[in-house]
């Protein structure tokens, strides 16, 4: 699991403050809870609407990232919420590193518009183009790649590969400023909301 954090205008010195002062900090918690669900889901929602670089099969997978933003839990006496990506690849993504081939001997990386979004087992079948194994260059410094054959000549469709290191991407999750800036504002608007009903109630003993 990966914990984010953050303290983008002095947001882990007010958050506190705030919350002294609530009646029930749970209920404040909750609600801060909700909007970074809501922000996290949007964010995604709009990466996927960024084509592929490569065209071809949608996978949509920061949709798929998206959905798996999951409810708020609120714990510690109502003093502190979590909000879980349960996405497999999420990490991935964030952190960076070396991916390796597991239970296949190579890595089949797609470099053309028919094989992004198709492992290379699934691409003969939805595509009806065979898949032969090709060496690019010579010695160290070759390819292997599978290809295709498509009557006016030879289509790589796959580089294969041991590993990859793939570097974090930056945009993976909302602009940390900004969100802590939106929920410091929820926070204080929670407690004018409060103090608001408190000496309406007063005003009317």
């Amino acid at each position: 699991m990966i914990t984010v954090t953050f303290n983008d205008h002095g947001f882990l010195e007010r958050l506190p403050v705030l919350l002294s002062r609530v009646r029930n900090p749970s209920v404040l918690m909750a609600r801060l809870g909700r909007a970074t669900a809501n922000n996290l889901k949007a964010h995604f929602r709009t990466k996927d609407k960024t084509p592929n670089r490569l065209g071809g099969k949608r996978t949509h997978y920061w949709r798929q990232v998206a959905d798996s933003v999951q409810n708020p839990q609120v714990a510690e006496g109502g003093r502190t919420v979590s909000v879980s990506i349960n996405h497999a690849s999420i990490a991935q993504k964030l952190i960076g590193g070396e991916i390796r081939a597991k239970r296949v001997s190579f890595l089949t990386i797609p470099v053309s518009p028919d094989a992004h979004g198709r492992t290379a087992l699934t691409f003969e079948t939805e595509t009806g183009l065979k898949l032969f194994f090709l060496k690019v260059g010579q010695g160290k410094t070759g390819n292997a790649v599978l290809a295709t054959d498509r009557g006016l000549g030879i289509q790589i469709e796959y580089i294969l590969t041991k590993s990859v290191n793939q570097d974090p991407d930056p945009t993976a999750l909302p602009n940390m400023e900004a969100l802590s800036v939106t929920l410091l504002s929820l926070a204080e608007k929670h407690l004018a909301q409060e103090l608001a009903k408190a000496t309406g109630k007063g005003g009317g003993a």
